[in-house]
């Protein structure tokens, strides 16, 4: 036992040794985060519930350390982060309690999440299925070659797999490299020609979709009339998530990640009403992460999944 806890000691040393250098030196960028984290504890006076906060924060000290050496360009928003805690604190405090109708609990939903792909495979395995936006434009060629393209892996589960895109360049391309033709061109915010849904699905895919349609409304409404249709297919969307921590933590640098032919972002709650108000119900609700940020508080995962059934 004791000699264990010498072996951890020596490993900190270095780490302890970097630390004190950092902040001797006081125009650096890394011993100016150091300082903030020292004096945290300090700005939250009499406050127990701020200290716990705070001494979160400065236990964290070695691993911001190992941030800032790792993530060179990314040290000024960490500063700026740690710099605006105490005023973060404050906020918290104006925020609405629960109860309120501004505030969605998800609690279930906070503990849990899957990794999207195999989510989606899973639900696949054995099915009909007819997937929209398939070819993951502009970027199918180069998913193809690699093997990435979700859609050929769905290929290799699904009883039967339809897919609709509305890229028909891509799409001729696609069939010219796959030699798989079980699909068309199609707008799923447009009505549908008599006679394209002969066959029956268990279930429809909307994967990352939504957020790119400027209707996604009428998009829905004319995947209910589908899911009826169709024996009663079950509808699974999915979307990235407005609260996904990375995004946030670049919005406070000043920068918005955003794929650039996205019209909306969505959330649990978004998302759940607008399904529900195109005549669906939410069977399930999930939080898709990917093996990195399975383990990010609450509902700041990557995406969110839903699982619906037309009413």
């Amino acid at each position: 036992m004791a000699s264990s806890k010498i072996s951890r000691f020596l490993a900190s040393v270095a780490t302890l040794l970097r630390i004190g250098n950092e902040v001797l030196f006081r125009d650096s960028a890394v011993g100016n985060c150091i300082q903030l984290m020292s004096r945290l504890e300090t700005l939250c006076q009499n406050q127990p519930a701020k200290r716990i906060i705070a001494r979160e924060w400065v236990n964290g000290l070695p691993i911001i350390l190992q941030l800032c050496e790792k993530l060179p360009g990314r040290t000024e928003m960490i500063r700026q982060y740690i710099n605006a805690l105490p005023l973060l604190m404050e906020i918290s405090r104006n925020l609405p309690e629960a109860g309120s109708p501004f505030v969605q609990q998800f609690p279930e939903l906070s503990r849990r999440s899957v990794i999207r792909e195999q989510y989606l495979m899973d639900i696949c395995k054995g099915k009909n299925v007819l997937h929209f936006g398939f070819l993951d434009s502009p970027f199918s060629e180069e998913r193809i070659h690699s093997g990435d393209l979700l859609h050929l892996k769905l290929r290799s589960v699904a009883n039967h797999l339809y897919g609709i895109d509305s890229d028909r360049l891509s799409l001729d391309r696609y069939r010219q490299l796959t030699g798989d033709n079980n699909n068309s061109v199609g707008d799923i915010q447009r009505e549908w020609q008599d006679g394209i849904w002969t066959d029956s699905y268990d279930l429809v895919l909307l994967p990352e979709i939504l957020e790119h349609l400027g209707n996604p409304a009428g998009a829905l409404a004319n995947l209910r009339r589908l899911c009826v249709m169709g024996g009663r297919a079950k509808l699974c969307v999915t979307v990235p998530n407005a609260y996904y921590t990375g995004s946030v933590l670049r919005a406070m640098d000043g920068d918005e990640i955003v794929h650039p032919e996205h019209y909306y972002y969505f959330s649990p709650a978004t998302l759940r009403k607008l399904l529900h108000d195109t005549g669906f119900t939410v069977v399930e609700l999930a939080l898709y992460a990917s093996r990195d940020s399975a383990l990010l508080p609450g509902i700041t995962k990557n995406g969110v999944i839903a699982m619906c059934e037309a009413v």
